[in-house]
């Protein structure tokens, strides 16, 4: 029953992403991705844990995620809409030739008889980056508009409350029929790095925004604070470099931001209230009284179990550095495993990841696919600081160093983290990356439209307008 509802779904979701790409609407469909992954994250802090049901059914003894078929759907949706662009981008061209050798990369993992199961399952990251080009499909003036704001301003409301349930410790589960949450109400990991890259993007937009530039403010702090709530380093860094990066751009380019006093006095109350509240109804719900936030940076800080941990990535470095020597070129192929002594648990384990995103592809495939990787990473920062500096369009250039700065973040994170096997975060890097797409292209002095993804679109049914007067 849950597979079917699921499929049920999924289709009605293609319809709809149809129907959407046909009208001109394509932010609608990035938004609907993205609302899905904030549910999801909030819903289920830990993906791994998530019980059968609806948002993870299973078919025959084989499960699989909602958000697998939604991703799926939402590309298809957009590929038979618009189809392939006539011309590529370099940008572009990197990431094709990333996912060429990543592609290479599974093969070789079939013909080396790497484990299966981790082979398919790494190779779900074709379809969480390929977003990126449905993404990167939107035209510029749709960042520009009224959606991506109040889609931030629920989104931050909504964590505000999440945020508030986990640092009181009032959290519970749901119990619901195909729909059941055992760690409803926790801000996860995962969750942390998706809060703290919208609450950036909510942040930036600010500072550029006339008219929603309080309730952004307003909405972007629960958002950044949530980077904390989680208790993860990682997270931590990946936030705290994509704010660092948006300041420094903007010293950099000497954009003048300014935000009256009385807004930012507000907004620094709203702060302090988010951080005192669950000391209060953590003590209507029976808890004992602490200073929110400080335990779990303490813990992520200073805890054993982080120490442990931390020896534990210095294990597997160590273990993997032989394996990388054997085939540094080419790589071993998707789906590698290893062993490494865990302090934690006092046990060796198994393991497909390194706790590096550019040690996974180093070992997965070889210097090649790192090469490859560092490119498209690359060219996609540069695409999106090249919006910064000749964007004339403030919302343009602030959409643009904020979806830049995200990138940043995923990357710094990913040097103490597997990133590509935590589909959500893949997810996040292939919509960031579609952003910066995006609005490159649409300055791009090169571009010409004929050759733009929408071209074909454009041309169906578009009649010029009759000038005033003309005859007819």
């Amino acid at each position: 029953m849950a597979a079917l509802l699921a499929l049920v779904l999924s289709a009605l979701l293609f319809a709809t992403f149809l129907h959407l790409e046909r009208t001109g609407r394509q932010l609608q469909v990035v938004l609907w991705l993205l609302a899905l992954l904030v549910v999801e994250s909030g819903l289920w802090p830990d993906p791994n844990t998530i019980p059968a049901g609806l948002v993870h059914p299973s078919i025959g003894g084989s499960n699989f995620r909602l958000l697998d078929t939604v991703v799926l759907a939402a590309i298809a949706a957009h590929l038979l809409v618009r189809g392939i662009p006539n011309r590529l981008r370099a940008t572009d061209a990197c990431w094709l030739l990333f996912f060429g050798w990543m592609l290479t990369a599974a093969v070789v993992g079939v013909l080396v008889q790497n484990d299966r199961v981790l082979l398919v399952y790494e190779a779900k990251a074709f379809a969480y980056l390929g977003v990126m080009w449905v993404a990167s499909g939107v035209p510029a003036h749709q960042w520009r508009g009224p959606a991506l704001p109040r889609f931030l301003i629920i989104v931050g409301a909504g964590v505000a409350v999440l945020l508030l349930v986990d640092q009181s410790g009032l959290a519970r589960p749901i119990n619901l029929p195909l729909l059941s949450s055992p760690n409803a109400g926790r801000i996860g990991s995962d969750a942390a790095t998706v809060f703290g890259t919208l609450g950036v993007l909510a942040c930036v937009r600010a500072l550029h925004e006339s008219r929603r530039r309080f309730l952004l403010l307003a909405a972007s702090v629960p958002l950044l604070l949530s980077a904390l709530a989680a208790g993860q380093r990682a997270a931590m860094i990946g936030t705290g470099c994509a704010v660092l990066f948006c300041v420094v751009v903007l010293a950099i380019t000497r954009q003048h931001v300014r935000v009256p006093l009385g807004e930012l006095v507000v907004i620094g109350l709203l702060a302090g209230a988010l951080v005192a509240a669950p000391v209060l109804l953590g003590a209507l719900g029976g808890k004992a009284p602490s200073v929110p936030l400080t335990t779990t940076v303490e813990q992520a800080l200073h805890s054993r179990g982080k120490q442990l941990s931390s020896q534990g990535r210095v294990n597997q470095w160590r273990e993997v550095r032989p394996l990388l020597a054997e085939r540094l070129v080419q790589g071993h192929g998707l789906g590698k495993t290893y062993a490494y002594y865990e302090p934690g648990p006092a046990e060796f384990v198994v393991s497909d990841v390194t706790h590096n995103v550019v040690l996974d592809v180093l070992l997965r495939m070889g210097l090649v696919g790192v090469l490859l990787f560092l490119a498209a990473v690359t060219s996609t920062v540069v695409d999106g600081l090249r919006v910064v500096r000749r964007s004339l369009e403030p919302l343009v250039s602030a959409t643009a160093l904020a979806a830049t700065a995200g990138v940043v973040g995923w990357a710094a994170k990913g040097m103490v983290e597997s990133l590509f096997e935590k589909y959500r975060l893949a997810l996040l890097l292939g919509l960031l990356v579609g952003m910066v797409c995006s609005l490159s292209r649409s300055h791009d002095p090169s571009s010409d439209p004929e050759d733009d993804w929408d071209a074909s679109l454009m041309a169906i049914g578009h009649q010029p307008t009759p000038a005033a007067g003309a005859a007819t």
